[in-house]
C-alpha cells in the first residue's frame, strides 16, 4: 500500500492434469481388488498377520437405548448422560465421543417443499464453517426416512485443536415442521492413536494401483465432494471415500458410517 516493497509475481501453479476421483469411481471389481490387495499388504508389513486380522475385526458394538427429547425418540447407545436440559442433552461414550441433541429454532418458516432445494446453500454454509477449522466436507445430502421424517445429514472433518489428528463430526438436523422446530443431532467421533493411519497408510499403495508417483499425488488426491474446483480447507482425499472403509474399520469415518448412522436413523422418530 505505501510502495515501499515491490509486489512479487504471482506463482503459476498448473492445473492436475489427471482427475483420480473420475478416473477410479465407480470402482470396477479389478481396482477394488488391486487396492484391497495393496492396501492388506502394507498393514500385514507393519502389524503383521494377527495384528491386520484384529484391524479388520474392529468393531464398537453400541448398545441401544431410546431416549427422548421433547417430541423427538431417539437411541443414545446407551452412552453416560453428561448434561441436560429442557432443550438439550449430552452424552459421552467409554470412548471419549460424545453425542448431543437440542433444539434449534429455525430462520423463518419451515416448509417441505424447499428443504431440498435450500440443500445446496446449507451445503456450502456448512462446508464454509469447518474450512474456517481447517478441516472440510465429506457428504451432505437431504433423506427421508420410511416413517416420513425428513432431514439433512453431513459429516466433517475438524482438526483437533491440540495435538494432532482429525476428528469427524456427524450432524443430522430433523424437521419437525408441526412444530416448527429444528432438532439437531451431532456426533463427534475422535480419531484414536497413532493418527493420521488411514490417510498415510492408502498414500503408497494407491500411487502403485494408479501409476503414479507418491510425490505426484497431493494435486491428485485430494478433492471436493461436490466441487472438484473447490480447494480452501482441508478437502476430501481418496482415502476417506465410503469404498474403503473395510479396509480402516477402527477409523472415525469408518465409525460413523458403518455403525452409528445406521443405528441413529434405525430408532428416529417424533412421536
Amino acid at each position: 500500500m505505501f510502495g515501499f516493497f515491490k509486489k512479487k509475481k504471482k506463482k503459476e501453479t498448473k492445473a492436475p492434469t489427471r482427475d483420480l476421483f473420475a478416473e477410479l469411481f465407480p470402482l470396477t471389481a479389478t481396482k477394488k481388488a488391486e487396492i484391497d490387495e495393496a492396501v492388506s499388504k502394507t498393514q500385514q508389513q507393519m502389524h503383521g498377520e494377527e495384528g491386520l486380522a484384529e484391524l479388520r475385526n474392529y468393531t464398537r458394538n453400541y448398545e441401544s437405548k431410546i431416549a427422548q427429547l421433547q417430541s423427538l425418540e431417539f437411541d443414545n447407545f446407551n452412552w453416560k448422560l453428561h448434561e441436560s436440559t429442557d432443550e438439550h442433552c449430552l452424552y459421552v461414550s467409554e470412548y471419549g465421543d460424545t453425542l448431543e441433541v437440542a433444539i434449534v429454532s429455525p430462520n423463518g418458516e419451515m416448509k417441505k417443499e424447499t428443504a431440498i432445494k435450500e440443500m445446496p446453500i446449507y451445503r456450502n454454509w456448512i462446508r464454509d464453517i469447518a474450512v474456517k477449522e481447517g478441516g472440510g466436507l465429506i457428504y451432505s445430502e437431504a433423506f427421508t426416512l420410511e416413517n416420513g421424517l425428513t432431514g439433512s445429514e453431513t459429516i466433517l472433518k475438524i482438526p483437533r485443536k491440540e495435538g494432532t489428528g482429525m476428528d469427524y463430526t456427524y450432524l443430522l438436523n430433523l424437521h419437525n415442521y408441526i412444530e416448527q422446530k429444528l432438532y439437531q443431532i451431532v456426533f463427534r467421533v475422535y480419531e484414536m492413536s497413532p493418527t493420521g493411519m488411514r490417510d498415510n497408510i492408502f498414500l503408497f499403495p494407491i500411487s502403485q494401483v494408479v501409476g503414479s508417483e507418491v510425490l505426484d499425488l497431493p494435486e491428485l488426491y485430494r478433492q471436493d465432494p461436490y466441487d472438484k474446483h473447490f480447494t480452501d480447507g482441508n478437502t476430501m482425499n481418496l482415502s476417506e471415500r465410503e469404498e474403503f472403509d473395510h479396509l480402516f474399520p477402527f477409523h472415525p469415518l469408518s465409525i460413523i458410517r458403518r455403525e452409528i448412522i445406521p443405528q441413529i436413523k434405525e430408532r428416529l422418530k417424533f412421536l
